[in-house]
């Protein structure tokens, strides 16, 4: 099991003692597409590698919001609180390529979060 699926399951299993309501781990990205397009927020583990405060995080736990035809827009737990709107974040040791939004969420284009969902081991939880 990845270290994705682990913290994905072990978070589905203490939101089901709080809450009743019981989530699956997937890997499935049109199962990812499908929870997103009712409306769903859906918690995402992908490969990440950011230097925050000189840490460095190999992997991030996202919450997609939703999606249009070219960009996928979620909320972003390592954001800095310093990002001004429109900017553009991403590098080698800075995370993805994306962009900063006036209501404080991120986006990245679909083909950079399908890359790294499916080829570097991505899971969700819905």
């Amino acid at each position: 099991m990845t270290k994705g699926k682990q913290i994905l399951r072990e978070l589905a299993a203490m939101q089901q003692q709080l809450t009743g309501q019981e989530q699956t781990v997937t890997t499935d990205l049109q199962q990812v597409w499908q929870a997103l397009a009712s409306a769903q927020a859906v918690l995402v583990y992908l490969p990440w590698y950011e230097r925050v405060d000189d840490q460095l995080y190999e992997s991030n736990q996202i919450v997609l919001q939703h999606r249009t035809q070219q960009r996928v827009y979620f909320a972003n737990p390592l954001k800095r609180g310093n990002e001004a709107s429109g900017q553009e974040l991403g590098g080698p040791t800075e995370g993805p390529a994306r962009q900063v939004h006036a209501d404080g969420l991120q986006s990245m284009s679909e083909v950079e979060f399908e890359k790294r969902f499916v080829m570097g081991g991505g899971c969700a939880l819905i």
